[in-house]
């Protein structure tokens, strides 16, 4: 079975990946010196590595390999990071939403933030009500947030699909 791809052993990436993201910025001619110098500097790890690859059938040159790796794929390669574990979402009632759905239909016309303004005087008791509700998960700044950015989603979702 003939292999078309010859990978390097892990021990000479971390090295060479650690060599790539400090000249990453480099210019062609300068990365070229810069490596140059670091592979005489590592003559052993990359003789340890020619006789691997040659053992596994590699027959071109291996300082054209070592170059292309390090300019051209190491220094692209993104540590992945780690994800972020989200919040759960905390939903307002739906008697709530209703209640922001039929202000809507009513002040659709007025600019966004004057009509969450009507709401909020209007409806200031159906608020703290769902205040209250939002309260055993998020501060009172994240209530009035999540209020408001809900309010003023529907009004852009309704006046888009009106």
């Amino acid at each position: 079975m003939t292999t078309y791809r010859y990978n390097f052993s892990k021990d000479f990436l971390e090295k060479a990946y650690t060599f790539s993201e400090v000249h990453k910025l480099d210019s062609i001619d300068d990365f070229k010196k810069n490596l140059n110098d670091w592979m005489d500097k590592n003559m052993v790890l990359i003789r340890m590595e020619m006789r691997i690859l040659e053992n596994k059938g590699y027959k071109k040159d291996i300082y054209e390999k070592v170059f292309k790796t390090t300019r051209y794929y190491l220094k692209n390669v993104n540590n992945k990071k780690k994800t972020k574990t989200r919040r759960n979402y905390i939903s307002l009632s739906r008697e709530f939403l209703n209640c922001i759905d039929n202000h809507i239909i009513i002040c659709y016309n007025k600019k966004p933030s004057i009509a969450y303004d009507l709401f909020e005087t209007d409806k200031i008791t159906n608020i703290n009500i769902e205040k209250q509700n939002l309260l055993k998960y998020l501060s009172d700044d994240e209530c009035n947030k999540k209020i408001r950015k809900t309010y003023k989603n529907r009004l852009y979702y309704y006046i888009k699909n009106k």
